[in-house]
């Protein structure tokens, strides 16, 4: 194993880590906006005494809002996590070769999306388990902003409940488009590599 390959495995070991951490972080930003409390953060404490229905219910607000500060104190761990990571990072990639970087920045797209799928499974989990006891028939219209990014505004919403997320969902799908442009090269008139150039555009165009 040479130095390169030591850089390499060092570089892949601090991506794989802030692939991790960014998804965990996106993770609890969905849960937040969505309301959702993960299985993890809630707490399991009863009151064991004969009490009113207010006395239940202030137990009840007091274990959501310890959920919520733990959620919040896991979001700034990562944030700081994150920050740490980048440096290093930055030293490794700095020493790679061009072939070497395309080669990590195919590798690290791939990692970031499993990443992103394994988390979107466990809200839509998360959410649906809320949401068993009402009536899938009741549908609602949802105003997405005119502005050339509609359709990605709403994947974002139909998979986190929020259209803030199109501008990532439209970067990870081109990156992965582009990645297996042979397997859909027939689906797009024309040179495939010039529609998604333009696919990457997020002003209109």
């Amino acid at each position: 194993m040479d130095y390169t390959d030591v850089d390499t495995f060092s570089l892949k070991r601090l991506m794989d880590k802030q692939a991790r951490y960014r998804s965990h972080l996106e993770f609890l930003d969905t849960c937040t906006h969505m309301n959702i409390i993960p299985k993890g953060f809630l707490l399991k404490w009863e009151l064991q005494l004969e009490a009113g229905d207010e006395d239940f219910e202030k137990c009840r607000k007091i274990k959501i809002d310890a959920a919520n500060q733990l959620m919040g104190v896991t979001r700034d761990v990562c944030l700081k996590k994150l920050n740490e990571l980048e440096g290093e990072i930055n030293h490794f990639y700095s020493m790679l070769d061009s072939n070497e970087k395309k080669s990590i920045d195919i590798w690290y797209v791939e990692r970031t999306l499993e990443n992103k799928l394994r988390k979107l499974k466990k809200v839509q989990q998360l959410k649906s388990k809320i949401n068993k006891d009402e009536d899938v028939r009741t549908y609602k219209i949802i105003s997405v902003a005119k502005d050339g990014n509609c359709f990605y505004r709403c994947l974002s919403y139909f998979l986190y409940g929020s259209q803030m997320y199109h501008e990532s969902l439209r970067e990870d799908l081109t990156q992965y488009m582009y990645k297996n442009s042979l397997k859909y090269n027939h689906l797009v008139d024309g040179d495939i590599h010039v529609h998604l150039s333009a696919q990457r555009y997020t002003n209109g165009r």
